[in-house]
């Protein structure tokens, strides 16, 4: 099944290099890859290669060319064609996959090695003139733009040992040798055809082994001979290569025999619809000559690329034509376009379409970057229904920049066709339109009459059709901004979330006793939803729902059973890969992503590093914070979280076994029972099983939960609760000003106020509602923290900020130094209270300067869900058509330009149990909300659950309503008057209505796996991440080195 998150990448600097490449593509396709195939180019690379490139790999990536100046360095090498090498680095900026494998163009693949996605960053092989460093010609990575900018930081000030790539990556990634022997990749995925192997048994033994060959060196197989009748490989004086490297080399020219030239001969044919002259035969040699007209430019060819050679049949020889780019002294090719030519410059040809003769039909032809994507007929037709709708997508694909680009590329491919007008390019190999009628109506260089004057008499019409289109799309666009649209890119984003704050703790919502300032701020300057509600109480199932835009449960992260959140980081569930993050999509849009904070949702499935429910796996390039979350176990003094009472119940039966033991054992050496030995060391096992399971992992929960990680990478364990604040909010800032230059999201998810409170020093004591209230204004600090660096980057006319909370306020978290839970104001219930008001109302302020009207107050019903698509949206992106969400765009809402909230219904959850259901009637101003079960309180009437700390969702801790309990949230927010027939008159029909909305809402669930089942959720130890060697899982971060894993 593919794979389409992960992927093999290679690098081509120039044509020549593109040979290799177009080797390593058809090796992966023909050994069955399930992965995607990804080729990086530079602007060396013409048209006529790229169009070959394109038919075999999936994505081709122009970047741009990075150079080393050590030449000091690589002259000590003998290579200084190496100095381009650096481009490699762009590889980590393909952050559309969650982890790749990078092959050098001068590998070859033997086999299937997809299971080298199996190893974690940073896994290559040692290089064998050093085996303390690793040969970066094979290497496992995890793209990320935060590591891309640390690399070029790390380059402009430390330089490269080796004045290339892989002297760059092992000072980089310097803990390679000496970390984790499972990123050492055995010889055979990295086998050097250039290395005499001495110890002769063992190459004999793993040597036929190998799966990956490199041919190391400054010569390389293409810089080599090859008759094909004979199948000799020969150099340019007749001598043939070593039997080891031949060996090698034969296999690398079948390869590209058999799979590439056909290739390369349908693109030539394509383009020029000549044959070679049969003169060209020698002795049925291959030989790539130099042509005569480059013969000026000889002393700038490399040594490696001025006997480039490339196979064709048989009976024919392929030689670069005459308008092949000359290459310079790194071997890259100077290529240019010649102003004069219909063409652009380049191996015979230019093209973006594989070959529509049908000889190159066993050859995959993925669609690739270089060609237009093409939306289908019925994407085409809804974009036209939605603008005869006036529902176009101003702030994505429709806005005015967007439409003024396509609608000027389009009509300069016309007008450039029709005039060969040098000043009027077309984009390399971009847009057919233009490139068709060059091809086939121009006919290229030899220009047809009949067709030309026609299209030159158009030219005139076809500027002022441009310049009337585009003055007329100003005028709209003017009509726009004065409608407050129109004028705006995709802006940045700040989300800011904290754990268990209650919605009256803000002095914006009401609170007059704590001091918030800066949240109060950002609801004057912006809007504020007194109705924003939670898809669920507590923090696991809220947060997957919010990262989804869809109910937990589609996410199997809905539990059945009282455990309704993940409990062990060692634990196994979490949210599944297969899920789509808004973070996800951003970065696919080009953002740069970074959650600094808490997670909550799952880190391993399998084993310690295959990370599959980690942030980097979800969408995020950056994450640093708390992979798990803050919880009481976390401090020490502050007690036990964790199945308090299964501790104690394991505790008890081990006592219990024990003084069996204990007893028999007396009475055995007394003389008073005949008790078998066997019996009494069966339950003395026994004994310390039940110890066992109950020490390991609930008395070190702090080591094994409480830890603080960067990326992948644990660099603190247990955390420090009182460094901890300071340093979440310097990254959230450092993530920021790194970013300011390019689109960015930040999702800042804050600690606090969960218990157990940790407050900094400038604030203990500070506030009137003791730790608490301390907590929640150092929260407001740190608010105005994040508000403060982006305005003064002077990007808060360019950033949604947005502030909330998970759920409601913990109510029943309190002893006798006073309440720590938070405060839900009016409404009644709090955290893990099911459908009850005060555990899924929260804060919801959005505030984007210039963009959205300060100081609105909305009292329309919205979920944190609706932040998915308003996000997506916003950043230009499209929401996955292959899945149920239930989320809504928030901007029509948030902007004034409709006044009622598409949710009419709104389905509230305990764990996989639908507890209550919300209905805003179209043609009424009255909210409702039904009740199929509420929670028992304990002690009855206390309005809370102080027995069990949180409330259940299952039978037995609460009351089924038949029928529903029905509130009128309108009339009555504190839902402490239910409705009956006589104090309601549409009573009947309200029920009625809300029995109908939930069985179309059941026919859309499809729940995956149980995320929370006790398989999942208990813990694993070889799952369990660790810094050092388990079990003595033990780091401080200022003794953790960072600055290689980002």
């Amino acid at each position: 099944m593919p794979v389409t998150d992960q992927a093999f990448v290679t690098l081509a600097t120039n044509d020549v290099y593109s040979q290799g490449a177009l080797n390593v593509g058809q090796c992966l396709r023909r050994h069955g890859t399930s992965r995607q195939i990804v080729a990086l180019i530079t602007p060396h690379v013409s048209n006529s290669v790229r169009a070959a490139l394109a038919c075999v790999f999936h994505q081709v990536k122009e970047v741009d060319v990075l150079r080393s100046s050590e030449h000091v360095h690589l002259n000590m090498m003998g290579r200084p064609e190496l100095g381009v090498t650096l481009t490699k680095l762009h590889c980590w900026t393909l952050t559309q996959y969650s982890k790749c494998v990078f092959l050098d163009s001068d590998t070859l693949v033997l086999c299937n090695v997809d299971e080298l996605f199996e190893r974690e960053e940073l896994s290559a092989a040692p290089d064998p003139g050093w085996p303390d460093c690793f040969n970066s010609g094979v290497f496992v990575f995890r793209p990320s733009l935060e590591t891309h900018d640390r690399l070029l930081h790390w380059v402009g000030e430390h330089g490269s040992f080796d004045g290339g790539d892989q002297g760059i990556l092992n000072s980089f990634f310097s803990d390679w040798a000496t970390r984790d022997i499972t990123r050492h990749l055995p010889f055979i995925y990295n086998l050097s055809t250039s290395t005499v192997y001495s110890y002769l048994p063992a190459f004999q033994q793993y040597g036929q082994e190998a799966k990956i060959i490199h041919f190391l060196g400054a010569v390389k197989p293409w810089h080599y001979k090859y008759n094909q009748q004979t199948g000799d490989v020969f150099l340019e004086d007749g001598s043939p290569p070593n039997p080891h490297f031949g060996k090698f080399l034969n296999q690398w020219w079948v390869e590209h025999c058999t799979y590439v030239v056909p290739l390369l001969e349908i693109e030539e044919r394509e383009e020029s619809g000549q044959v070679h002259d049969k003169d060209q035969v020698e002795s049925g040699e291959v030989n790539l000559k130099e042509d005569p007209q480059h013969k000026s430019h000889k002393d700038h060819l490399s040594q490696h690329s001025d006997e480039a050679f490339t196979p064709t049949t048989q009976n024919e020889m392929r030689k670069y034509p005459e308008d092949t780019p000359p290459v310079d002294e790194s071997g890259i090719s100077e290529w240019t376009q010649d102003p004069t030519s219909n063409e652009y410059g380049g191996v015979s040809g230019s093209g973006v379409l594989c070959s529509s003769s049908g000889e190159s039909a066993e050859l995959p032809a993925p669609i690739p970057d270089l060609t237009v994507d093409l939306k289908s007929r019925e994407e085409d037709l809804e974009h036209k229904k939605m603008w005869e709708e006036g529902r176009a997508d101003y702030m994505g694909k429709d806005a005015f920049d967007n439409i003024k680009k396509k609608l000027d590329r389009f009509l300069n491919a016309v007008i450039n066709a029709a005039s060969g007008n040098p000043e009027c390019h077309l984009p390399k190999s971009k847009y057919r339109l233009g490139y068709v009628l060059r091809r086939k109506a121009i006919g290229g260089p030899n220009v047809n009459p009949r067709i030309m004057e026609p299209l030159r008499t158009l030219r005139p019409c076809l500027c002022a059709l441009r310049s009337c289109v585009l003055a007329m799309l100003l005028l709209v666009s003017s009509g726009d901004k004065a409608a407050g649209r129109g004028k705006y890119t995709r802006p940045n984003f700040v989300l800011m979330m904290v754990d268990d704050l209650g919605i009256g703790d803000v002095g914006c919502y009401g609170n007059d006793t704590i001091r918030t300032p800066n949240i109060d701020k950002l609801a004057q300057e912006g809007v504020k939803l007194t109705q924003h509600i939670a898809a669920a109480p507590l923090c696991t199932p809220s947060r997957a729902a919010f990262m989804t835009g869809r109910y937990a449960l589609r996410s199997g992260l809905g539990s059945t059973g009282r455990v309704q959140v993940i409990l062990f980081l060692g634990g196994s569930g979490g949210l599944p890969p297969s899920e789509i993050t808004f973070a996800k999509l951003l970065q696919k849009q080009g953002y740069s992503t970074g959650l600094v904070g808490k997670w909550h949702l799952g880190v391993n499935c399998e084993s310690r590093n295959d990370h599959c429910h980690h942030p980097n796996q979800h969408g995020f390039d950056y994450f640093y914070g708390l992979p798990f979350t803050n919880f009481n176990d976390c401090k020490p003094g502050e007690g036990k979280d964790v199945l308090v009472d299964l501790q104690v119940a394991l505790w008890e039966l081990s006592l219990l076994v024990g003084l069996a033991v204990l007893t028999l054992a007396c009475a055995r050496a007394a003389g008073l029972l005949e008790v078998s030995l066997k019996v009494i060391a069966l339950l003395a096992a026994l004994c310390l099983l039940g110890l066992a399971v109950w020490y390991v992992p609930f008395e070190l929960l702090r080591t094994w939960n409480c830890i603080v990680m960067r990326n992948q990478e644990v660099v603190e364990q247990p955390v420090n609760l009182g460094t901890l604040t300071d340093r979440l909010i310097s990254e959230a800032e450092r993530f920021v000003e790194r970013n300011q230059h390019k689109p960015f999201l930040l999702f800042l998810s804050l600690a606090h106020v969960h218990t157990p409170l940790f407050t900094s020093k400038n604030f203990v004591g500070k506030s009137k509602h003791g730790l608490y209230g301390d907590n929640v204004e150092e929260v407001d600090w740190m608010i105005g923290r994040m508000v403060n660096v982006v305005e003064k980057l002077g990007l808060d006319e360019k950033t949604l900020m947005y502030f909330t909370s998970d759920h409601g306020g913990h109510i029943e978290d309190g002893d006798t130094r006073g309440q720590k839970g938070g405060w839900n104001g009016i409404y009644r219930g709090g955290k893990a209270m099911g459908g009850w008001e005060g555990g899924i109302r929260v804060p919801g302020v959005f505030r984007w300067r210039g963009r959205l009207p300060a100081g609105r107050v909305i009292d329309e019903p919205t979920s944190l869900m609706d932040v998915y698509p308003t996000l997506v949206r916003l950043a230009g992106g499209e929401l996955p058509e292959d899945r149920v969400l239930d989320g809504h765009d928030l901007m029509p809402l948030l902007e004034g330009r409709v006044q009622r909230s598409e949710h009419e219904f709104m389905f509230h959850y305990c764990g996989m149990y639908l507890n209550a259901v919300r209905w805003h009637p179209p043609d009424s101003d009255s909210i409702f909300k039904a009740h199929l079960f509420t929670p028992n309180f304990t002690p009855e009437g206390a309005g809370g659950c102080y027995h069990t700390k949180v409330c259940m969702c299952h039978r037995g801790f609460v009351t089924y309503h038949d029928p529903p309990l029905l509130f009128d949230l309108a009339r009555d927010p504190s839902e402490s008057r239910p409705l009956s027939p006589g104090t309601e008159p549409r009573y009947s029909e309200v029920l009625r209505r809300i029995g109908e909305a939930v069985e179309r809402h059941r026919e859309t669930l499809a729940p995956g796996p149980n995320q929370l089942s006790w398989g999942n959720i208990l813990w694993k130890p070889w799952l369990q991440p660790c810094c050092g060697t388990f079990p003595f899982c033990s780091c401080s971060e200022a003794n953790t080195t960072t600055g290689h894993a980002s």
